[in-house]
Order: structure tokens, then C-alpha cells, then sequence
């Protein structure tokens, strides 16, 4: 009897770990399970060579999604770091399989500009090729979606709670936030300064999807029902 596409996705990563040099533990599952879109859409994504583990360093090798930052998957003393990845990376493939978004327009972890940090969002999909690698110009294509990952379903309603705060507020630094908070307001300032259409967050479980509404030097984020497919008019 063949095995599943999860037991698959464990494997390879068990696999990755044994390969890893700095591992200080042993292997041991995440203790969110996989869920089998992730392992489906992660899978493929390494069949079409858009990103893979380098098992010596763990670090993700993401050139088909741009590449711009470090991405670590693995830590000497957790192999599961990389939980949020496997969901990251299965859902850029997901866009590309099922909505149909070429990859070259999609950027895996955002990137310096303006007020935003790197790392302020998992991702950006522009409505046309992204720009080179290191690219410091102002021309940034426009973004169609801005995208959130989050792996545990508590953190959804956290994350909404606290970018609607950040709205209402309007335009303010992460430093009239508690610490506990900043983390959650830099995907504030990333939505404010890439100006995405749409937020998608996804989670293993579900996905929620926002039309972002911008208004002076703020947003309000309108539940919608899906992001919307890759089609000529899309440019």
C-alpha cells in the first residue's frame, strides 16, 4: 500500500534533519500535524524546484520565489522551526497550481522599503514579474496580495485584533506597542506600505481573505470570500 503524501513530507524532512550539521536534538514530529494540502501543494513545489532545504545549514533555497532573504528551516535544537514554512511554501504553490499566478510574480518573504521592514509579510504576488534580485528602485510593481502565514488558529483572530487597532490609529511606529505586539504591527505597516489589494492569511486549518480599503494613512481590511484567480485582466 503506498503511503500518503504526509508521510511523504515527513520523511523528506526527517531526511533533512539527519543531513543537518548543527543538530543538537533528536528528530520529533511538529506538534501540529501536516494537513494534506500542505504536504499536496509543499511536495510539488519541490518537484518544480522553486525552493528546497540545504540540509547542511537548514536554510531555504527559495530562488524560484525571489530568494531576497535568509530563511531559516531548521535550528540546532528544533527540527520544527520550520513548521510555518512547510505552510508558507505550500501555499505559494498552491497560487501557482490552483490560481493559476506565474511564479516569477510571486516574492516569498517581503523585502525592505520604505517603512517596512523585511520580513513585514510571507509574501507579496505583484500583477507582473517581480523586480531582480536586490533591487533597490522605487518602480515596484503593483501588489495584488499580501500574504500572512500563521500556523496555530489562535494567532488568526490575534493578528486581525491587533491590525485593526493599528487602523484605527492610523500611521504610528511599532514603538507605541508593547512588545508582545510588535510582531503583529509590522504586518500593519508592510499592508500600509506595499498597498496590496487583497490579504490572504493562511493558516494548516483555514484561510481568511481581506479586500484591503485604503483611506489618508490608514486601511480597513472587508472579509471577501476568495482571493481572485490569475487571468489577463489581472495585469
Amino acid at each position: 500500500m503506498r503511503r500518503s503524501t504526509i508521510d511523504d513530507l515527513n520523511a523528506w524532512i526527517r531526511e533533512k534533519w539527519q543531513g543537518y550539521i548543527p543538530a543538537k536534538v533528536a528528530y520529533y514530529p511538529p506538534k501540529i500535524p501536516f494537513q494534506e494540502w500542505e504536504a499536496q501543494f509543499f511536495m510539488r513545489g519541490l518537484e518544480l524546484g522553486l525552493y528546497d532545504v540545504r540540509a547542511s545549514d537548514g536554510i531555504v533555497v527559495y530562488d524560484g520565489f525571489g530568494g531576497e532573504t535568509k530563511k531559516n528551516f531548521f535550528y540546532p535544537k528544533s527540527p520544527w522551526m520550520g513548521r510555518e514554512a512547510v505552510t508558507q511554501f505550500a501555499a505559494l504553490t498552491r497560487l501557482i497550481e490552483e490560481y493559476k499566478y506565474p511564479a516569477e510574480n510571486v516574492l516569498a518573504e517581503s523585502v525592505k522599503r520604505g517603512d517596512a521592514e523585511r520580513y513585514n509579510l510571507d509574501a507579496l504576488v505583484f500583477d507582473r514579474p517581480r523586480p531582480p534580485r536586490a533591487y533597490t528602485g522605487l518602480e515596484w510593481p503593483s501588489v495584488r496580495i499580501g500574504i500572512e502565514v500563521k500556523v496555530w488558529p489562535r494567532d488568526l483572530n490575534k493578528l486581525i485584533e491587533q491590525i485593526d487597532n493599528c487602523c484605527a490609529k492610523g500611521k504610528h511606529d511599532k514603538y507605541a506597542h508593547p512588545k508582545r505586539e510588535v510582531c503583529d504591527h509590522a504586518k500593519f505597516q508592510g499592508i500600509l506600505t506595499w498597498q496590496p489589494t487583497y490579504f490572504w492569511i493562511v493558516s494548516p486549518f483555514c484561510n481568511e481573505t481581506y479586500l484591503v480599503k485604503r483611506n489618508n494613512n490608514s486601511f480597513s481590511l472587508k472579509p471577501v470570500q476568495d482571493i481572485p484567480r490569475f487571468t489577463a485582466s489581472t495585469l
